[in-house]
C-alpha cells in the first residue's frame, strides 16, 4: 500500500500537480490555477490565465503576416467556406480567402458578431451561422485551449504542436510575437502583439496584461484589449 500511494504522489507531482486531464499534455506548457506548479521556464516565456468563466484558444505567431502555410501544420484548417460570412459585410472589406495570421482574425472577428447577434446575415443568417461555427471550431485545433481557471505557458514548445517546423523557427527569432484569443463560444476575439517574457489574463470582458511576476494580477497600466 505504501509503495502504491508514493508512485501515485509522484506521479502527481510529474504532471505539474493537477490530476485533471488536459487538452495538450501537461508538461511544461502545463494548466495549472495560477501557474505556480508549472516548471520553472528555461528562458523568457509567455503564459496566458483564464479568468473568465469559459475556455479561452490562443493562437501564437511570430506576426500577424505570416502566411497559414507557413505557419501551422494543417493548412486545410482555415479552407473553409466564407462566402456567407463575406455578404455580412461591404465588398472589399474581407481578403478573398484566409492566407495570413490577419486573415484569420478579420473573419473571426465577423463570426463572433454573428454569433452573438450583434450583426445579422439577413435571409442567408442559417448559412454564415454555419459557416462560423465551422470557422470557430477549427480556430480551436490550431491553438492552444486554456480552460476556464486555468493558466498555461502558451509559448512552450509542448503545446505547440499546432506549428510547423517553420512556424516553430519563425517564433524562436521573433523578439515580439502576435497572439489571437478566442472564447469558446466564438463569440469574442481578441488580437494583440506581446513581448517575449509578458503574462496575460482572459477577462469576461478584456485580455489584460497581468503584473510582471505575477501572472495572474492584472496591471492596470498594462495592456488591454476589449473583446
Amino acid at each position: 500500500m505504501f509503495v502504491v500511494l508514493v508512485m501515485s504522489v509522484l506521479a502527481l507531482i510529474g504532471t505539474g500537480g493537477s490530476a485533471s486531464a488536459t487538452p495538450r499534455p501537461a508538461s511544461a506548457g502545463g494548466n495549472d490555477k495560477d501557474c505556480a506548479n508549472l516548471p520553472n521556464a528555461t528562458g523568457p516565456a509567455m503564459h496566458f490565465s483564464n479568468a473568465s468563466e469559459q475556455s479561452v484558444h490562443v493562437l501564437i505567431a511570430p506576426n500577424v503576416d505570416w502566411t497559414i502555410a507557413d505557419l501551422v501544420t494543417d493548412v486545410s484548417l482555415m479552407a473553409v467556406g466564407i462566402g456567407e460570412i463575406k455578404g455580412v459585410v461591404n465588398a472589399g472589406k474581407l481578403p478573398a480567402q484566409i492566407a495570413t495570421v490577419k486573415d484569420i482574425y478579420e473573419f473571426l472577428s465577423i463570426s463572433g458578431k454573428l454569433l452573438s447577434g450583434t450583426v445579422s446575415a439577413g435571409g442567408r443568417s442559417a448559412e454564415a451561422l454555419t459557416e462560423a461555427n465551422q470557422l470557430v471550431t477549427n480556430f480551436k485545433k490550431m491553438s492552444v485551449e486554456v480552460p476556464a481557471g486555468g493558466c498555461r505557458r502558451v509559448s512552450d514548445t509542448s503545446v505547440l504542436d499546432y506549428l510547423n517546423a517553420s512556424g516553430l523557427a519563425g517564433l524562436a527569432g521573433a523578439s515580439t510575437k502576435s497572439l489571437i484569443a478566442m472564447t469558446d463560444d466564438g463569440k469574442h476575439v481578441a488580437k494583440f502583439n506581446a513581448g517575449p517574457d509578458t503574462s496575460w489574463i482572459a477577462q469576461k470582458d478584456a485580455v489584460v496584461q497581468a503584473k510582471y511576476g505575477t501572472l495572474i494580477q492584472p496591471d492596470d497600466k498594462g495592456y488591454r484589449q476589449d473583446w
